[in-house]
C-alpha cells in the first residue's frame, strides 16, 4: 500500500492514538480516543497517506475512512462497539471538513506529523529501511557490518575494472582501499541496497568534506557530504543509484533537523514501493 516507506497501518494507528485528543474532537476520551475523529482523521491520512476519502452511513450520520491504492482502511473503527457497514461511497475533503473544524484539522496534521517525524527517526537510527517493490521483489536499504566487507570490496573492485573498461580512471589501487570501507561500516556511514537478499551497491555519508568545499559558500552549517556511491555492474541501469540518492536525501534532512516527510512520500509515488 503507498502509506509512506516506514509507516504500516499499525503504526497510523500508533500515531494516531498519541496525536488524538479533545482538541482534535471534543467527543475524545481516554477511555475512547477515536470518538468523533472520523473527519479530521480521513483528512489528515489522506494529506499524508493520499488516496480517496470514502464515506458510509451510520446512525443517519457520515462516517468518513480512507481508500489507500485500492484498499479500504478505517483509522477510527475502533469507536464503535459493533463493526460498521462499510458501503465505501466516494467522498471528498470538502464533505470531511463539514464533521471537523479548521482548528481541529490543523492540531491533529501537526501533532500527527509531530510523531511521525519522531517514529522516522527512531527508525533511521535502527538503520534500516524495508520496502517490496509491485513486482515483489524485497529491497532493503541498511547500514552493513564488517561481516559484509569481503563482498562490498569485490564491488567496489568490480567497479574499478568497469571504469578502466570505459576509459574513466577516477579510482585506481589505492583508492578508495579496503580499510576507507572499513572505517565507513565502523563509524556507521555506509548505508547498502539489498535487493532480495544480495548487496548491490553502497553509499557513504558523513560530515568529512574536502578542503576545496570549505572554500565554497553553504546556505547550512551543518553540511552532509556524500562520498563513494557504487553499484555492482551487473546492476548498473536500474535505478539503484537514484534509489539510494534519494534515500540519501532524507536521511540528510533528519540528521539536520530539516526533515520534510514529503520527501519519502515522493519516493514512494516515483517507485511505487509497498511497505511489507
Amino acid at each position: 500500500m503507498h502509506l509512506i516507506n516506514q509507516l504500516t497501518p499499525d503504526l497510523v494507528i500508533e500515531i494516531l492514538l498519541k496525536a488524538w485528543s479533545v482538541d482534535t474532537s471534543s467527543k475524545w476520551t481516554r477511555e475512547n480516543p477515536a470518538s468523533g475523529q472520523c473527519g479530521v482523521t480521513a483528512l489528515v491520512v489522506n494529506d499524508f497517506c493520499g488516496g480517496e476519502i470514502l464515506k458510509t452511513p451510520i446512525r443517519d450520520e457520515w462516517h468518513y475512512y480512507n481508500r489507500i491504492r485500492g484498499v479500504a482502511f478505517d483509522f477510527t473503527e475502533s469507536q464503535f462497539s459493533d463493526k460498521p457497514v462499510y458501503l465505501d461511497i466516494q467522498s471528498n475533503r470538502d464533505e470531511a471538513f463539514t464533521d471537523t473544524s479548521q482548528k481541529q484539522y490543523e492540531m491533529l496534521k501537526l501533532k500527527f506529523s509531530q510523531f511521525l517525524q519522531s517514529t522516522l527517526i527512531t527508525q533511521h537510527k535502527h538503520g534500516s529501511q524495508l520496502v517490496t517493490r509491485r513486482d515483489n521483489s524485497s529491497m532493503m536499504i541498511h547500514r552493513p557490518t564488517i561481516q559484509d566487507l569481503d563482498l562490498i570490496n569485490e564491488i567496489f573492485l568490480e567497479c574499478k575494472q568497469d571504469l578502466d573498461y570505459q576509459g574513466i580512471f577516477q579510482w585506481d589501487h589505492v583508492y578508495p582501499h579496503k580499510d576507507v570501507i572499513v572505517k565507513d561500516i565502523i563509524n556507521q556511514n555506509m548505508h547498502a541496497l539489498t535487493k532480495d537478499g544480495e548487496i548491490v551497491g553502497v553509499i557513504t555519508l558523513d560530515t568529512n568534506e574536502e578542503e576545496e568545499y570549505r572554500e565554497i559558500y553553504w546556505a547550512y552549517d551543518d553540511c552532509m557530504v556524500i562520498h563513494r556511491l557504487v553499484i555492482r555492474p551487473s546492476h548498473q541501469g536500474k535505478g539503484f543509484a537514484y534509489r539510494l540518492m534519494q534515500y540519501m536525501t532524507c536521511v540528510t534532512k533528519v540528521r539536520t533537523n530539516r526533515f520534510d516527510w514529503t520527501c519519502i512520500a515522493e519516493i514512494s509515488e516515483q517507485w511505487s514501493f509497498i511497505r511489507n
